[in-house]
């Protein structure tokens, strides 16, 4: 389907995904309020997979599963693209803006002016090491305040993730794209970004398959949590199967991604963990 608008709409207590859009091209989704069960897993606010010429703006959000999602997995072969993310409150037990899962490929992305609150995780960016590719990214001008939930939700309060480790076990391999890529998140860019969370900003690559990822002007302050025994101070690599441990006190934690760029990060007393 193509130029399609949703505009003005109000939905309350969908059981599953909320709104869909898959292999659809231009696409307005314009003051859309969610209001779904904050307990209820896999009610996502907003999917959408493999579509191109996306535009999301003035949207609220409360969702238990993903607030808004870029992914392909109804295609893995088509890539979901050209897509603007702005002036939304999202709040959700899951990952408020999850970009790419698995052999997604996700390309040309701005994001911009949101606020996501009380959430599991905010910002998520998934893709697996074979062949999945997140790139041409650009996000700025967000408050993330991120707090860990009880329950098998997706996240352990990290404000900011990207997992570049395999994570596709249930995938039969005659699914997987025939695809080669050299790294799998290239041209990605944070700035401006203010953090108040319950675990840090957390990284975790394969090798060097992470290109041009530049943190720039970001604030981040921890605070107490409630949960955090649940998981422990960990990263939650779901559906992966690694673990990775986060010090006490660590503000970013970063694991084999040695060409990430921190610049102008304001973390008070905190500190910065990268380990190779």
């Amino acid at each position: 389907m193509k130029h399609i608008a949703l505009k003005g709409v109000t939905i309350r207590d969908s059981p599953c995904w909320t709104v869909t859009f898959s292999e659809c091209e231009d696409i307005k989704v314009h003051g859309l309020t969610v209001r779904t069960d904050l307990n209820i897993p896999n009610d996502d606010g907003l999917h959408v997979c493999s579509c191109k010429g996306v535009i999301v703006s003035d949207c609220n959000i409360e969702s238990g599963d993903d607030c808004i999602a870029l992914t392909a997995i109804t295609n893995w072969q088509k890539p979901c693209e050209d897509v603007v993310i702005t002036n939304c409150v999202l709040k959700t037990c899951s990952k408020a803006i999850a970009v790419g899962y698995i052999y997604s490929h996700i390309r040309n992305v701005l994001i911009d002016n949101v606020i996501v609150k009380e959430s599991n995780r905010g910002l998520c960016f998934m893709s697996n090491p074979e062949c999945g590719l997140i790139e041409n990214v650009r996000v700025k001008n967000m408050i993330i305040d991120t707090r860990i939930a009880a329950g098998n939700w997706w996240g352990n309060g990290e404000p900011i993730y990207i997992l570049g480790i395999q994570h596709d076990f249930h995938i039969p391999a005659e699914q997987k794209p025939l695809r080669d890529t050299k790294v799998n998140f290239r041209n990605i860019h944070f700035r401006g970004i203010t953090c108040t969370s319950e675990n840090a900003i957390a990284i975790a690559g394969t090798g060097s398959n992470m290109e041009g990822i530049t943190f720039r002007d970001i604030d981040v302050a921890l605070k107490p949590s409630e949960n955090i025994e649940l998981k422990g101070r960990t990263m939650d690599t779901a559906p992966a199967r690694a673990v990775y441990e986060i010090p006490e006190n660590c503000a970013v934690y970063c694991s084999k991604a040695p060409d990430v760029v921190f610049e102008d990060m304001h973390l008070g007393e905190l500190t910065m963990v990268s380990e190779l």
